[in-house]
């Protein structure tokens, strides 16, 4: 399927809006195939809109607008829920050095060396 191909199934506007597996019937893949076309056509500039009403291509800079305010939502939202399980990550990886390592006193470059030093351990 090309880009082109998958354009013109799409409509026009949200109020003509079509769900994931009729489109993907209409284009003849499966929804996986079609997902990847989707995010390949957005990654080359293509404008497609997913919302619940399904997929369409914007017909006005408010369809636009709100999609991009969701989309911000929806990664912010992200970031958030995964704080709790990124500091833990950050301050529990075996083997990674902590500020709280060194002293005021460690010349520039001794990090390197103790890092080193405690990669021969």
């Amino acid at each position: 399927m090309t880009k082109e191909q998958l354009l013109q199934a799409i409509p026009i506007g949200e109020k003509n809006a079509i769900h994931m597996i009729p489109l993907a019937e209409r284009l003849g893949v499966d929804t996986t195939t079609l997902k990847k076309c989707i995010r390949q056509a957005r990654k080359e500039g293509a404008e497609i809109i997913s919302g619940l009403s399904g997929y369409w291509q914007p017909e006005t800079d408010h369809e636009r607008e709100t999609w991009v305010r969701s989309m911000r939502k929806q990664a912010l939202t992200r970031l958030t829920t995964s704080k709790p399980i990124r500091h833990y990550l950050r301050d529990n990886i075996e083997g990674q050095a902590k500020l709280s390592d060194y002293s005021k006193d460690t010349p520039r470059g001794a990090e390197r060396s103790y890092t080193n030093e405690q990669e021969k351990k």
